[in-house]
C-alpha cells in the first residue's frame, strides 16, 4: 500500500513511528489496515489519508489470522 492523493479514502486511528518507519492503523467503515511507511512521518489521530494498493507487496488476513492473500497465494 502507498500514499496516493488518487487513492481511497480512510482515517488514522494510531499513528507509532518505530526507528526509521512509520506504522498507521487505518479505518474506512469496518474495514481496518496497517500501513507500514518506510521514513519517520507525522501523522495525528483522525487525520485522514488517500492509499492505494500494490498487490505485489498486499497480504490480506481475516479474522481469526488466516492467510487470504500474498503475493505468493492467491485464492
Amino acid at each position: 500500500m502507498i500514499l496516493d492523493d488518487k487513492g481511497f479514502d480512510f482515517n488514522i486511528d494510531i499513528s507509532e513511528i518505530s526507528g526509521s518507519e512509520t506504522f498507521l492503523h487505518l479505518r474506512q467503515n469496518e474495514l481496518n489496515i496497517v500501513l507500514l511507511i518506510e521514513e519517520v512521518r507525522n501523522f495525528n489521530e483522525n487525520d485522514k489519508v488517500k492509499i492505494n494498493f500494490n498487490l505485489d507487496k498486499l497480504y490480506v488476513f481475516d479474522g481469526k489470522g488466516d492467510l487470504l492473500f500474498s503475493p505468493f497465494k492467491m485464492n
